[in-house]
């Protein structure tokens, strides 16, 4: 018997929608988190600025004028999924940073 992709996950993810910025070797860019768990992220972003699977990204999320919270330091790229209107959708695991 095959369990569900949602059944397998090691936590809830919860649905968020709003600006999260990405830093990788290649620059900054700014996105949105789609939803986030204690194990990772769903972010959107256009297709040209999409980072490849396997990359390491840091995430920062604006919270006021002059204060953000950084999300993750090393959050793994593990999935990308392309769509027709331009823009990806990454999935992102925290669990490399977890002790």
């Amino acid at each position: 018997m095959s369990q569900s992709r949602k059944d397998r996950r090691k936590y809830a993810r919860v649905p968020m929608v709003g600006p999260i910025t990405w830093q990788s070797q290649s620059g900054e860019v700014r996105c949105q988190v789609c939803d986030v768990s204690p194990s990772g992220a769903a972010l959107a972003v256009s297709h040209r600025d999409a980072p490849r699977v396997g990359d390491h990204v840091a995430l920062e999320m604006p919270l006021a004028p002059n204060l953000s919270w950084s999300v993750a330091s090393k959050a793994k790229v593990i999935r990308k999924s392309l769509s027709d209107s331009g823009m990806a959708r990454i999935g992102l695991s925290f669990d490399e940073e977890r002790p």
